[in-house]
């Protein structure tokens, strides 16, 4: 099991700060209070006292609409979270039945500005054959400083054999872009879905041609059995 880091062990105790973390992690744009506390079903008092405690440390910041969102740290404090409550972190009932799967991410070492690239997402084999019918599975995929091809959400049937899907990314003017992905299941009624893991990862980029060669990523995800 992963064990947290120290900033993170700071806020083990303080009700609410995990869960608006995570959150904001998972948002494509700012939230302000009363969504955070209606979507978490949290009260106002409990968010006060962790939002106050997530912001003095920088993981968090409010715009001038008084909307939130996570700071860089803050993003790569919603990976780590994700990735320790994946793999059993204590304040998750994950159970001993959960089915442990390799999300793999594929990119070139070094990428060119404005040079359009493939990208490869999947996931490996189940060779134990753990699921008795496919899985319903959200791949989110974002980007920082690129252009990504597709939605942002994809819809996979995940069974027990490898899966792949290919996307098209183009960085843009900067030095370093970060790809993230994260994994959900969606439950068989369709209406409630389960953060499963993910991972993030930085790529430098070059004014000139990308060089060549693929660099693969890899983190373990948490899925239930079907």
């Amino acid at each position: 099991m992963p064990q947290l880091s120290a900033e993170l062990k700071r806020f083990e105790h303080l009700k609410g700060a995990f869960e608006i973390i995570r959150y904001l992690g998972e948002q494509d744009q700012p939230a302000d209070e009363y969504l955070i506390c209606d979507d978490l079903d949290m009260s106002e008092r409990r968010f006060g006292k962790a939002i106050k405690r997530i912001v003095t440390r920088d993981f968090v910041k409010m715009n001038a609409d008084r909307e939130y969102y996570l700071t860089q740290k803050g993003e790569d404090a919603a990976i780590e979270l994700d990735e320790y409550f994946a793999d059993g972190g204590r304040q998750k009932n994950t159970g001993s039945n959960k089915v442990n799967r390799k999300l793999l991410v594929a990119l070139p070492r070094e990428l060119g500005a404005g040079q359009t690239t493939d990208m490869y997402i999947g996931f490996e084999p189940d060779n134990a054959s753990s699921f008795s019918s496919p899985a319903d599975i959200v791949l989110r995929v974002s980007a920082a400083n690129a252009l990504l091809s597709g939605s942002d959400d994809e819809m996979l049937k995940l069974h027990n054999d490898s899966l792949t899907q290919t996307l098209q990314l183009t960085p843009e003017m900067f030095t370093q872009i970060r790809v993230k992905v994260q994994v959900f299941q969606l439950a068989p009624n369709g209406e409630d879905i389960t953060m499963c893991g993910g991972l993030y990862v930085d790529v430098n980029v070059s004014p000139d041609q990308a060089h060549d060669g693929f660099v693969a990523y890899s983190s373990q995800i948490a899925l239930d059995p079907t």
